[in-house]
């Protein structure tokens, strides 16, 4: 029942070039991968006049890049900021988003992000996506495995309402139907129990 594990590319996770104009150097299909998150970031405003004016450039390069976020947001900052005749500091920006981005690329960090059942941005190098790896399929699968077990365990109790729900004197067809479901049921705590150990191998890492 557990669904496939998603392909990994590591490739497909490197950043081209950490400044914002080569950025449109990604392949199409990680542009496809990551185009709901874009629409969401200009959907509404990722930083406000106070922000701005505030200038806490390190913290928040720091912070974007421990989100794994794309360093074309920076460029999304200088137009809002511009607005209030306010400038990022892009060099206080980068080089703590590059400290951040060393918390992001890590195996640990992966194996949580496939855990949450989401996907790695494409902001590591190609050494830090290969090594990220593994931890990601070993999160991912532990995600499979809940999602799974969320499945059956709705299921058993749709069955279980179904029965309560049967008449105090039910006709032959009924009780054959009761029968049915109590199968499957029991085929069911079956499947939850084996999926129950196969979970304990994938909840941590490494």
């Amino acid at each position: 029942m557990a669904a496939g594990l998603l392909q990994f590319d590591p490739a497909a996770l490197v950043r081209p070039d950490d400044r914002p104009e080569t950025r449109l150097g990604v392949t199409m299909k990680l542009r496809y991968l990551l185009a709901f998150p874009a629409m969401a970031l200009l959907s509404c405003d990722p930083i406000s006049e106070d922000e701005c004016r505030g200038g806490d450039w390190h913290e928040r390069g720091f912070a974007d890049g421990r989100a794994g976020r794309s360093v074309s947001i920076l460029e999304r900052y200088a137009e809002i900021c511009g607005e209030f005749g306010i400038s990022p500091a892009r060099a206080t920006y980068l080089a703590a988003r590059q400290s951040g981005l060393q918390l992001y690329c890590t195996p640990a960090n992966a194996y949580e992000i496939g855990r949450d059942g989401d996907r790695i941005n494409a902001v590591c190098t190609l050494a830090q996506a290969r090594a990220m790896e593994p931890a990601f399929r070993h999160g991912r699968r532990y995600h499979e495995i809940d999602t799974d077990m969320a499945d059956i365990e709705r299921r058993i109790s749709e069955l279980k309402d179904a029965i309560a729900a049967l008449p105090a004197e039910p006709t032959a067809a009924q009780l054959d139907e009761v029968r049915r479901m109590r199968r499957e049921i029991r085929d069911l705590d079956h499947d939850l129990f084996r999926l129950s150990i196969d979970k304990r191998r994938y909840a941590s890492w490494p």
